[in-house]
């Protein structure tokens, strides 16, 4: 289980400091898709970025598997992955092909370099990059290099997954696609995991329940995407 217990944060620029997250609890078990909704601002990015050990809270404890973590971003960072659709930290002028393979040795020093090469291979076929593999990353459109950001994080071999708006820039075929690759995960390997989505209908089916962050990310479990979706429109009318 991966557990975030009332962790608030503020971020602090010119003129008053804002704080996005009140005490927010958000549990993400093993074995399972969780959704994770909520309107814009209310913290959701900034939320998965403090599990995954990007960001540190200003309070509150990071629980992984009942080892608290919070003062441990590094050790995070290596047990859950965060998935964003953003092509920031690519190397533009390098292929595809190296640009993962980059990444894979980055994230994973422990596993043999032939290993590696191989989950790459694998990686451009299952987003459909193959024909694209010796094209340097520059040359591809903006769904394309989404694939590449999502290839780039599923690589990593993390026990959690944290998927931010991950179908973003994906049509219908390619977001079905996805979510199919990440049912496989979580059936043949068990990891858990995150998809952060506007749009609760795409999970239809296949998250096992939703987490609903309000003002302040404040956190409402519920089992459906109807419930999910009634939530929502009840926060965005109030």
């Amino acid at each position: 289980m991966l557990r975030g217990i009332s962790i608030s944060k503020r971020f602090r620029r010119r003129g008053p400091s804002k704080e996005v997250l009140t005490a927010s609890t958000l549990e993400l078990p093993p074995g399972e898709i969780t959704g994770v909704i909520g309107l814009n601002g209310v913290g959701k990015s900034t939320l998965m970025r403090i599990l995954a050990g990007v960001l540190q809270p200003d309070s509150g404890a990071v629980i992984v598997d009942d080892v608290d973590r919070t003062s441990q971003p590094l050790e995070r960072r290596r047990r859950i992955v965060l998935v964003q659709s953003e092509t920031r930290g690519f190397y533009w002028r390098l292929t595809c092909r190296d640009n993962l393979r980059f990444f894979a040795m980055l994230q994973r020093p422990g596993v043999a370099r032939r290993g590696l090469y191989d989950a790459v291979e694998a990686a451009l076929e299952e987003f459909g990059l193959m024909e694209y593999a010796d094209q340097r990353f520059m040359t591809l459109s903006s769904g394309y290099m989404q694939r590449m950001a999502l290839a780039r994080g599923l690589l990593h071999g993390g026990r959690y997954i944290l998927m931010d708006e991950p179908s973003r820039e994906l049509d219908t075929r390619a977001r079905t696609q996805l979510l199919e690759q990440v049912e496989r995960r979580v059936r043949g390997e068990g990891i858990g995991v995150a998809w952060v989505t506007h749009r609760p209908d795409e999970l239809e089916g296949r998250a096992r329940s939703f987490r609903v962050l309000g003002p302040g990310g404040v956190v409402h479990s519920v089992a459906s995407v109807r419930e999910a979706a009634a939530l929502l429109d009840s926060r965005a009318g109030g």
